[in-house]
């Protein structure tokens, strides 16, 4: 059992109200605060490359599966992802966090039990090949609906569709193509299908990687990535037509996002709640690539901000991704980000820090 001056991270899928990169001051010693000053995540990392994570929450316990690309397995040679089972604890006293790490051997990105009983495990090494998997993002969403029955005065929740998708990029074709992973089960037809989709109404023959879902009302979905179509990376919007889940639709309307690209690169755009992290090499960093947030209002996307001094450094940061927290728990958020810094263990290590709400 922890002590009860410690509480854990529990990552509930809040949309957040960003407010900038400014860092909250100590209020009280009820809610606790996650450093702001980047922890390198040592129980995950290696000597070779570790970078382009995702996560996929697990709320039983408040704990998370981190899912990442790394090129260990071949000594430095191809990109492949796994797992690790984390867990974070912060001291509500001294604010001292603790991190434990340890790796799924399996693999396994989610389990499902259908309505007819049947039991499926999904696995990495069902995405793993001889190319490099990289850019990972998992999405799991149920749609359903609220009927009254007699028996039961709160009313009950039909679910109608479950969704689990596990999109990533691989570099198959000579460049980088999205591709998902899916579990989809449809109740009231009795019906499942699991499987492969090259997402080929996004790709083209350049690269295209690091996808990110926003969903917009009445569930209708906005894939939001990075491509060199145009020359230089930059971040695109595709909505799809046909549609209103990205990996079922086959045509889309794809756009560069103006307001988030730059004359340089812009890649690896993630997207929690209204807000986006991403990384650029734009001018007015600090060096290399540095890390920035953008807000959208519902119409447009803010003017991206830089994380700072903090969190950037003169070397290169990548592959932002954004947990919200129960603000009743936390006065910050947490963010996961990848660095070569030389202070770590090697290649790009896996680094965590606070961010304000």
């Amino acid at each position: 059992m922890s002590s009860p001056h410690k509480i854990l991270l529990c990552f509930l899928g809040l949309v957040p109200v960003f407010q900038g990169c400014n860092y909250p001051s100590r209020l009280n010693f009820d809610r606790g605060i996650i450093p702001e000053d980047p922890r390198n995540m040592t129980e995950v990392n290696s000597i070779y490359d570790d970078f382009n994570s995702t996560i996929r929450e697990t709320r039983a316990r408040g704990d998370f599966d981190l899912v990442f690309s790394t090129n260990r397995m071949s000594h430095g040679g191809q990109y492949d992802l796994i797992s690790y089972h984390c867990d974070l604890f912060v001291d509500l006293m001294d604010l001292n966090p603790e991190f434990y790490a340890y790796q799924d051997d399996a693999g396994v990105i989610f389990t499902c039990t259908d309505s007819l009983g049947n039991f499926h495990v999904c696995q990495l090494d069902q995405i793993n090949s001889s190319f490099n998997e990289l850019g990972p993002y998992a999405l799991f969403s149920e749609t359903g609906e609220f009927t009254i029955d007699p028996g039961n005065q709160g009313g009950s929740f039909s679910k109608i569709e479950t969704h689990k998708r596990f999109f990533y990029a691989n570099d198959s074709s000579g460049t980088l193509d999205i591709f998902c992973y899916y579990y989809h089960e449809y109740y009231r037809e009795n019906r499942i299908l699991t499987g492969h989709r090259d997402l080929s109404g996004i790709n083209s023959p350049f690269n295209d990687a690091y996808p990110s879902i926003m969903t917009g009302p009445a569930g209708k979905e906005t894939l939001y990535f990075t491509s060199d179509r145009n020359g230089d990376f930059d971040i695109f919007a595709a909505v799809p037509l046909d549609h209103d889940l990205v990996d079922q639709a086959t045509s889309f309307d794809i756009l560069r996002v103006q307001s988030l690209s730059s004359g340089a690169d812009d890649k690896c755009p993630y997207i929690a709640g209204n807000l986006m992290v991403f990384t650029s090499n734009r001018e007015g960093g600090y060096g290399g690539f540095d890390l920035y947030c953008s807000v959208f209002d519902g119409n447009n996307w803010s003017e991206p901000t830089n994380f700072g001094p903090l969190i950037n450094t003169q070397y290169d940061e990548y592959r932002p991704v954004f947990l919200p927290m129960n603000e009743e728990e936390f006065l910050s958020d947490l963010m996961i980000f990848s660095s070569n810094r030389p202070e770590g263990h090697g290649g790009f290590d896996l680094y965590y820090a606070g961010v304000n709400k």
